[in-house]
């Protein structure tokens, strides 16, 4: 039987995630650090007939992920597919404009998202290696925001991003500048 192991399980894109890949017939390893919102996520998983586990650990602990994850393979015979998604809160992002983040700005993302990738990866690749097959997913959901503001004439949210120069102007093509078909406004 093949197995996904989703690194930053939660209710909302892990859980679907989850529930996509066990509906197929994956066991499903859910890595996060709170234990008991993961035996939640496994209890409502077995409920549906998908077969779950929950392997606790902080994706900033290396170490503790490198583990969960062998943890995991040795549970299932093998992980498959990493599905790597830990999701952070906006109380631990400092948000600036581009122009004036600087290296300190985007350490905690780099330690998180990166990192953490990298160490995960480096968990699961070499066994993949050896049986020539395995996949690799870097998924994030917390890649946007959106303020009360962000909305078109007609009350939609606004969810394109914004390119900009150098000296911080929308760029023309910028879909933040044009409206809902590319027409400038």
């Amino acid at each position: 039987m093949s197995s996904i192991a989703i690194v930053g399980a939660g209710p909302g894109m892990g859980l679907a995630i989850a529930r996509t890949f066990g509906s197929h017939g994956f066991d499903v390893a859910l890595i996060a650090r709170n234990r008991d919102k993961l035996n939640d996520l496994v209890g409502r998983l077995e409920a549906e007939g998908i077969t779950a586990a929950a392997f606790p650990a902080d994706v900033l602990d290396h170490d503790a992920l490198t583990q969960a994850l062998k943890d995991a393979a040795t549970r299932f015979g093998g992980i498959d597919v990493l599905e790597y998604s830990p999701a952070g809160s906006l109380e631990s992002t400092t948000l600036t404009a581009p122009s004036e983040t600087n290296p300190s700005d985007v350490q905690w993302a780099m330690d998180f998202l990166l990192y953490g990738a990298i160490a995960a990866t480096r968990a699961v690749l070499p066994a993949m290696r050896e049986a020539g097959a395995g996949t690799l997913l870097y998924t994030n959901g917390a890649g946007s925001v959106s303020s009360p503001g962000n909305r078109t004439p007609s009350g939609r949210r606004r969810t394109a991003g914004t390119c900009v120069h150098r000296d911080g102007r929308p760029h023309p093509h910028s879909r933040a500048r044009q409206g809902r078909r590319g027409h400038a406004r």
